[in-house]
């Protein structure tokens, strides 16, 4: 009897643990309903895009609704995606700026695509119209009209500040369409951090740290000695905030010298390379800027490092896979990383794979 009831006991705890744990995640998520009533319970990971939102209620229940069923869902301190009508069919868009204007995205494999809406005006996609020209040899040109630019313009004439920045836009970037919009409700709303959350950005992926892995290989070549064959493994780390253009970059790379008896009987060498690297990206290119240092144990050299200048650009091959090409210059610092002599010159080519 005693052993029954120890086994009783030790039952219901089990069960009451299991049940409060598994309430507690159906806590975590959130539906809202088209009478703006909140429901908290658990959502099945899925992106944007998505055509039913799969909610398990705090009974347990599994339901399946469709965007034209409720108004949008979220994750406790993650990503919020609501209900919009496009044409004759209505999607869940991943909501990415909300306030006196209001900035969505939706992604699938293919594309991303942009929309903007406030008060006032409705749903308006935000995207890249390219026209085109006949020249004078007959030739078609294609040229990147000003569609996108008027139109963001018009969703931020309250704000004639943004027009400069604006007009510059030549490709659509997430940060850079955050940013505007943000900068936009702040401006409209009157102050940095509002209270009544009309300038508010949900998380995205504006701010995490990308990594990027470029494998190279190629030449360098002295000023006064004969080439060296280069191989080696760079990576990117992207800096949170800084509008995907500014990265640290790393690596090392190894030279075979051709010639061992002008380098001290050194038949190869290490580089470790570590710069800051700037790009603009295009649409089917990204230029790139670099300037940092290279440590190497090349003998011949008075100090263990050189100043290091790249410049170069990344093809686009795919989404995540870009051709590199790259130059790269290095100087015998004068003091510290002030640069005074040529040392050296590289010109490296790889597949840049984007994670």
């Amino acid at each position: 009897m005693l052993m029954k009831r120890k086994f009783l006991f030790i039952l219901i705890v089990i069960l009451s643990v299991s049940a409060f744990g598994q309430n507690k995640k159906l806590k975590n998520d959130y539906i809202v309903t088209l009478t703006q009533d909140t429901v908290f319970g658990k959502i099945y990971k899925q992106n944007s895009g998505t055509i039913t939102c799969k909610f398990q209620n705090s009974e347990g229940k599994i339901i399946e609704y469709q965007p034209n069923e409720i108004y949008g869902f979220g994750y406790k301190k993650g990503k919020v995606y609501v209900s919009k009508q496009m044409g004759n069919n209505t999607f869940f868009v991943e909501y990415w700026v909300k306030g006196n204007l209001n900035l969505y995205c939706l992604e699938n494999k293919k594309n991303k695509r942009y929309f903007l809406d406030n008060e006032l005006d409705s749903l308006a996609e935000i995207r890249l119209v390219y026209e085109t020209i006949i020249g004078e040899t007959g030739m078609k040109l294609h040229k990147l009209s000003n569609q996108h630019i008027e139109l963001l313009q018009k969703f931020t004439e309250k704000v004639p500040q943004l027009k400069h920045k604006i007009s510059k836009i030549n490709h659509l970037e997430d940060a850079t369409l955050i940013n505007i919009v943000e900068k936009h409700n702040e401006i409209v709303c009157g102050q940095k951090k509002c209270n009544n959350e009309c300038c508010k950005v949900f998380q995205t992926n504006m701010y995490k740290f990308d990594f990027e892995l470029n494998p190279v290989f190629g030449f360098n070549a002295f000023v006064t000695r004969d080439f060296t064959f280069t191989a080696g493994l760079l990576g990117y780390f992207k800096l949170p905030k800084c509008n995907n253009k500014l990265f640290v970059k790393g690596g090392f790379l190894y030279s075979k010298v051709t010639k061992i008896q002008e380098i001290k009987k050194q038949k190869g060498f290490v580089q470790f390379p570590v710069q800051i690297e700037a790009r603009y990206p295009f649409k089917y290119f990204r230029p790139t800027a670099a300037i940092g240092i290279n440590f190497t144990n090349l003998k011949h050299l008075d100090t263990f490092y050189t100043t290091m200048f790249s410049v170069g650009t990344d093809i686009f091959l795919t989404k995540n896979i870009f051709f590199s090409l790259n130059y790269d210059i290095n100087f015998n610092p004068l003091f510290l990383i002030i640069p005074w002599k040529v040392s050296s010159h590289s010109l490296l080519f790889g597949i840049n794979v984007v994670f």
